[in-house]
């Protein structure tokens, strides 16, 4: 549903080289991040944006993950 868990991958080029980052849509944001961080998962600064608000997150490897929560009606 609308309030549900999505997840993808976005792709992007950084000084010439394909990057591809995973992110995960979830219905509260900052209930997830609450739970993360409860967890002693280090967690970035709540961006606000026109379709909603996103995190970065950063595992124990030093991949990326990002986790939004979008505010759009559809």
């Amino acid at each position: 549903g609308k309030d549900g868990a999505m997840f993808g991958v976005f792709g992007y080029k950084r000084n010439k080289k394909q990057k591809f980052v995973p992110y995960l849509r979830v219905g509260h944001l900052k209930n997830v991040l609450l739970k993360l961080e409860k967890n002693g998962v280090a967690v970035g600064k709540i961006e606000r944006r026109h379709w909603g608000k996103q995190t970065k997150i950063i595992d124990p490897e030093n991949n990326e993950y990002y986790i939004y929560e979008e505010n759009r009606k559809y």
